[in-house]
């Protein structure tokens, strides 16, 4: 059995590979201008600490300030 796999092997090397002639080549295609991609712009986060009434840690939370708006709380405005 193995007698037969490698004689098969052999006959496959053995086997002239054909290749077709080189065609002529094509006028070349002028590329079109690359653009750089557009800048990711990151949103600015606005950061919040506080300390809650009986604890020591501080909380930190941050978000966009459309987000802090659309809690009720604009983090520009003034705080007295």
């Amino acid at each position: 059995m193995m007698f037969y796999a490698l004689l098969s092997l052999a006959a496959v090397a053995a086997t002239p590979v054909i290749r077709a002639a080189p065609a002529a080549p094509a006028a070349p295609v002028p590329a079109p201008p690359v653009q750089p991609p557009a800048a990711r712009v990151k949103p600015t986060n606005y950061c919040v600490i506080r300390t809650p009434t009986g604890s020591h840690l501080r909380l930190k939370t941050c978000h966009t300030r459309e987000e802090w708006i659309d809690r009720g709380f604009d983090p520009l405005a003034r705080q007295n």
